[in-house]
């Protein structure tokens, strides 16, 4: 599979070519949901659900093993020295 053979694949189920198609129908047919603005609207919908259970999966597969999800600690500078 090449990269345009990756990109095919993944054209068969991300959600923009469905958000493209549901602005298309917003523009150019009056917003009806058969020119394709019912399958962005649903499309839209089911990446939302996906990305919010890939993060509490993430955030629950963290939690369970015991590692930390605060930020790197940055060290404050330290003020120059005065001459």
């Amino acid at each position: 599979m090449g990269c345009g053979g990756l990109r095919r694949f993944l054209a068969e189920f991300e959600p923009f070519r469905q958000v493209v198609d549901g602005v298309r129908s917003i523009l150019y047919f009056g917003a009806q949901a058969e020119a394709g603005l019912g399958r962005g609207w649903t499309m839209i919908g089911v990446g939302f659900v996906v990305a919010l259970l890939f993060g509490f999966g993430m955030t629950r597969f963290y939690d369970r093993r015991g590692l930390h999800r605060s930020p790197i600690k940055v060290l404050d500078p330290q003020p120059a020295p005065t001459v």
